[in-house]
């Protein structure tokens, strides 16, 4: 594996257990660490990227191969607290169809409004998302769903993330680049070529997280698929990712 970690004046360990699992014992103060972890024959490769926060505590990342992803990542992510909790990042689950209609309405409805396309998605995402060769990413902490994000099948190596949604409660744990890094994952496994989402400029704290994971803005203005949008971004997926 490879791994890089990056904070001040400080020191940390990193240990490889048996089979593909890692042991992250970090600073006591604020650190990002990367993670490739490569596992022959299963995956090609694993990207994991989390901010662990003032962690008090032993943490751990473990990869493993998943049922609902060729590659399932689980990691730990922690609030300004001395505990920690389990984050579970997995694909499509009926178990939370609702979550992901509960929580993209929150967002939509506390800033806009739900529009026809917004309807269509809530009403059968299995059928207008996941079945046409889409997927919806879940963040599962103690069986709770804490975050949701879609990719939407355009064809051509296409994707659209759409839907993305963190539970209020939990906003500033870093579980949204936690999810946007396991969307973006998911994509190259469906084999994206490009992804492209549509925001709304008033929703700075988003356009932020979507530049610092490589979003680049291709458009300005309305668009026809949402009253709501008036920026577009993308990502070309073609290059493997560096560090």
């Amino acid at each position: 594996f490879q791994a890089r970690m990056l904070a001040g004046n400080a020191c940390g360990t990193i240990t490889r257990n048996s089979g593909s699992s890692l042991s992250i014992r970090p600073w006591a103060i604020p650190v990002t660490f990367v993670v490739t972890v490569g596992l022959p024959g299963r995956c090609d490769d694993i990207s994991a990227r989390a901010e662990l926060k003032r962690l008090n505590v032993a943490s751990s990342c473990e990869a493993r191969a998943g049922r609902m992803f060729p590659c399932e990542v689980t990691m730990l992510a922690g609030k300004t607290r001395a505990d920690t909790n389990r984050v579970k990042v997995s694909g499509w689950d009926p178990r939370y169809r609702d979550d992901f209609v509960r929580l993209n309405k929150a967002w939509v409805t506390k800033y806009f409004a739900v529009e026809e396309a917004d309807r269509k998605h809530f009403e059968d995402p299995e059928k207008t998302i996941v079945a046409p060769g889409g997927d919806i990413v879940f963040l599962v902490e103690n069986e709770r769903c804490v975050g949701v994000c879609a990719l939407i099948a355009c064809g051509d190596g296409v994707y659209e993330l759409a839907k993305m949604a963190v539970l209020e409660s939990e906003i500033g744990r870093g579980l949204g680049d936690i999810l946007i890094e396991a969307t973006i994952q998911r994509a190259r496994e469906l084999g994206a070529r490009r992804i492209f989402l549509l925001s709304n400029t008033l929703l700075t704290a988003a356009i932020s997280l979507y530049s610092k994971h490589g979003f680049k803005t291709v458009r300005l203005g309305s668009h026809p698929d949402y009253d709501r949008a008036d920026i577009e971004m993308a990502i070309d997926l073609q290059l493997p990712p560096s560090f």
